[in-house]
């Protein structure tokens, strides 16, 4: 039987501007950190609050470039581009949430 670490975490920097990418990889630090101490396989689930597939997202680079440092992988990155998970009904648009 393989024992799988499942992981939940909430990004609690919104990582809407330039100013706040330093704030966001001291908590991705954190996250590897923690990460670094479980034997085995682990799922992190969670909400980055970036776009990692926006080239134009302030940290969707930085997050990119730490699942790949990290070895990570990114499932939801299969869903086609127009794909959402959030639907306005005030506004009536959609967004994708939680990556």
């Amino acid at each position: 039987m393989v024992m799988v670490t499942l992981l939940q975490w909430l990004m609690s920097t919104l990582c809407d501007s330039y100013a706040n990418v330093d704030t966001y990889l001291d908590y991705l630090g954190k996250l590897q950190a923690f990460v670094s101490d479980i034997v085995g396989p682990c799922i992190i689930l969670g909400d980055f609050n970036c776009n990692p597939n926006d080239k134009n997202s302030p940290c969707g680079k930085v997050l990119r470039n730490f699942m790949d440092d990290c070895d990570f992988a990114q499932y939801d990155g299969c869903l086609s581009i127009d794909s959402y998970t959030f639907v306005s009904d005030a506004w009536h648009a959609t967004s994708w949430l939680d990556h």
